[in-house]
């Protein structure tokens, strides 16, 4: 819609002036205007610069209406980047000076009237040497300065010494004189001219250009000197041999003509970076501006955009070089008071500092803050903004400063990437502050980032216990033996309490580990006002022990007072051991580590390897004890058995009287396992044979007990012979059958029953 307007008016009405003080930045955006109308505002400034610094910007303008406001220089840079300007209003203003190349740019026009100016100057640095022609404008000087400064120098100033130098020098090819065509049609009015040798070039180009008169159709021909003669022709400066200048003085010097007017010199006229404040770049991004403002001091710059940032996703090489970009720290968008999104092109500052200081962030991560990808930003200032979370990894940085947001926890995440890779880069310490936060409870873990200072001043750390700031381990994590940082700076009149609950929190239950914990236990009461104690008592037994287990000549108490909640004295606490604290002792399950009991251990430097024998010796004993119980179990069994076989066994008779001395057959034992009730049963029921006939019993019967003499068969019985018998008897009763038996027949030989 904007490249559509062609004309453009912003005027005062009804007497009153209009709103505008100064040119508006986003003219620019008009790209096919072609008349510009501003007159009777408030401006007092058109600031060149945002012209200059765009080629495009009002390229097409025809008309400029200034007329009516509070200007004071001459926009020469507003001209100068026009390219078919043909008409110029900027009468009733307060301009000082007038910029005589000016006319050489405007075709038509250019009102003048009604000013104060006194002198020409050339603050565009236009050097006509490098134009063909003029267009040769009228230019209206009416009811300005009595007097206007013109003198010889105005050839050095704007590059025209060649035009002189022809002069002298016939043998050089003739060019026409531009800058001195330039006087003929400038209406000086009333004011007049101080005419001295001071004019002895001007007029000696006059008469080489025009010859001797002029004719009166110039408004040159009626300009005046201040002795009331005419300026063409004069005759006090024709009586000069010399041009009686200070060129010395003469400033922008383009060129320098010498004293023996047929040696010119020419000047580099190659501009010097010269930063001017403000300072305009234009960028054009998906056919939308984007305008650069530069301010002076050089690290501040705003951007606006016509569809705001959106539109800009990168920042061009070509502005990024330039050097009003070399040292921009502070950058505001669109004219925000404050952002909460960082856009990815400021992620590219040469300077590799942003200042975000008293914005609007709450949250800072990789979407509010997309740099963490990129190398280049290193400082980064987030002061006085709201940042409450901070889940951020950035890889290069070297300093960060979080004061006065609201942070609860520790920003962690800053320290994620590769501690190792980024610490051999830098050459001096990171600098992290993170004072005037909200953070409540310490963390150790503050010092093991070696190569950062850290500043936690201005925080409550208002949750304690017993006078003593509570230490936690927020991301529960194990401590990793290495260097300490030197520098953490901490609220004054801190007191920090040591016991075997915090070693166990942060798993350095060992005894290397442990001293790296007593270490930084001793950086903080070292580097800071601040206060460590131990506390004497059985919740420290363990710290005590292992520490005076190590350091044979030195105790714990050396380094750490007791503290105010201790139950013993110092001596008392040396002399404690842990069987007097068995039964007070309360190692948490729920903590990082366990501490090895030193009743049954010796305390080494690895609970691991403590551990690992324990196991084996255990496993030995077991299995020596099984052993042992099955040996035992194995030996009743077989005793068991044994005593079974040797009380059930019997003696069995023949049964028959035909057996006798000579022929007896070997009887035959054998044994069964009472198993049965049954069996009881039948021996009752068995018959009981007839005695064999009485036989004389022989007198060696009764000395022999009545017994024949019988001899033991090493060899069973078969099943089937009248002499294998099987007895199956309850062994308790045994004794009793075999009396009876006896009581039967007392003096006959005993009997054989068959069970069958």
């Amino acid at each position: 819609m904007l490249t559509r307007v062609t004309s453009l008016s912003v005027q005062g009405y009804n007497g009153s002036r209009g709103p505008l003080v100064q040119l508006p930045s986003n003219i620019c955006f008009f790209t096919n205007l072609r008349i510009l109308n501003v007159s009777f505002n408030r401006i007092n400034l058109v600031d060149s610069e945002l012209i200059y610094s765009n080629p495009s910007c009002l390229n097409n303008l025809r008309v400029l209406d200034l007329s009516s406001n509070y200007l004071q220089d001459y926009p020469s840079l507003l001209l100068r980047s026009t390219q078919i300007i043909e008409e110029v209003f900027l009468q009733n203003n307060q301009i000082t000076s007038f910029d005589l190349g000016s006319i050489i740019i405007v075709s038509i026009s250019i009102n003048l009237s009604n000013n104060e100016i006194s002198k020409i100057t050339n603050n565009a640095n236009i050097n006509v040497s490098t134009y063909t022609s003029s267009f040769s404008a009228s230019v209206d000087l009416t009811n300005n300065s009595e007097i206007i400064d013109v003198t010889d120098s105005i050839y050095e100033m704007y590059g025209a010494c060649y035009e002189i130098q022809q002069i002298f020098n016939t043998s050089l090819p003739q060019i026409v004189s531009i800058l001195t065509m330039s006087f003929l049609n400038i209406n000086f009015a009333r004011s007049k001219i101080n005419c001295t040798c001071d004019q002895y070039y001007i007029q000696q180009s006059f008469l080489y250009s025009f010859n001797m008169s002029l004719s009166s159709t110039y408004a040159l021909s009626n300009t005046m000197c201040t002795d009331q003669t005419l300026f063409y022709n004069n005759s006090n400066i024709a009586a000069c041999n010399r041009s009686s200048v200070n060129f010395a003085t003469t400033m922008p010097r383009l060129c320098i003509l010498n004293s023996n007017n047929g040696n010119i010199s020419l000047v580099n006229v190659a501009d010097n970076i010269t930063q001017t404040y403000p300072y305009y770049l234009p960028q054009i991004v998906n056919n939308s501006y984007c305008l650069f403002t530069f301010y002076s001091g050089g690290n501040r710059m705003s951007i606006d955009c016509v569809n705001e940032s959106s539109t800009l996703t990168a920042i061009s090489s070509f502005a990024l070089n330039s050097i009003y970009f070399q040292n921009i720290t502070q950058v505001s968008i669109n004219n925000q008071n404050s952002v909460s999104e960082l856009p990815a092109y400021l992620c590219s500052l040469p300077s590799n500092t942003i200042d975000l200081s008293n914005q609007s962030f709450s949250i800072l991560n990789s979407t509010t803050f997309p740099c963490s990808s990129n190398n280049t930003v290193q400082n980064i200032n987030l002061a006085y903004n709201q940042v409450n979370v901070v889940n951020l990894t950035l890889s290069n940085w070297i300093s960060i400063d979080l004061t006065s947001n609201n942070l609860a926890q520790f920003p962690y995440s800053l320290f994620d990437s590769n501690e190792s890779k980024i610490s051999s880069k830098l050459l001096s310490p990171r600098t992290l502050s993170v004072s005037s936060n909200q953070l409540t409870e310490f963390d150790l873990f503050v010092y093991t980032y070696a190569d950062t200072n850290t500043n936690l001043q201005n925080n409550p750390f208002s949750t304690t216990l017993d006078g003593y700031t509570i230490i936690n381990n927020y991301q529960k994590r194990s401590l990793v033996i290495g260097s300490l940082s030197a520098n953490v700076m901490l609220p004054n009149q801190m007191r920090f309490l040591l016991n075997d609950q915090v070693a166990q929190d942060y798993n350095t239950c060992t005894s290397n580990s442990l001293n790296y914990l007593i270490a930084i236990f001793e950086q903080i009461k070292s580097s800071n006002s601040s206060a460590v104690d131990i506390e004497c008592d059985c919740s420290s037994i363990y710290i005590k022990e292992y520490f005076n287990s190590l350091n044979s000549s030195d105790k714990i108490t050396n380094r750490f007072q007791c503290s105010n909640t201790s139950s013993l004295t110092i001596i008392q606490f040396e002399n404690l051991t842990e069987t007097n604290c068995l039964s007070n002792i309360t190692l948490s399950p729920n903590r990082l580590c366990q501490f090895a009991r030193l009743a049954t251990s010796t305390v080494s430097n690895s609970n691991a390897s403590g551990q690992s024998l324990s196991i084996i010796l255990g496993s030995v004993l077991g299995s020596l004890g099984f052993l042992l119980l099955l040996a035992i179990i194995i030996g009743a069994c077989y005793y068991i058995r044994k005593s079974s076989i040797k009380n059930a066994r019997i003696v069995s008779y023949p049964n028959n009287s035909r057996y006798t001395d000579n022929n007896r057959l070997d009887a035959h034992i054998q044994t069964r396992n009472v198993r049965w009730p049954q069996n009881f049963a039948l021996l009752d029921l068995m018959p009981v044979p007839p005695p064999p006939p009485r036989t004389p019993r022989p007198e060696n019967t009764r000395n022999s007990k009545y017994f024949l003499p019988t001899k033991q068969s090493r060899r069973s019985a078969a099943r089937n012979s009248p002499s294998y018998y099987t007895a199956s008897v309850d062994l308790s009763q045994l004794d009793s059958i075999r009396h009876q038996r006896r009581r039967q027949r007392p003096n006959d030989p005993p009997i054989d029953h068959d069970a069958n």
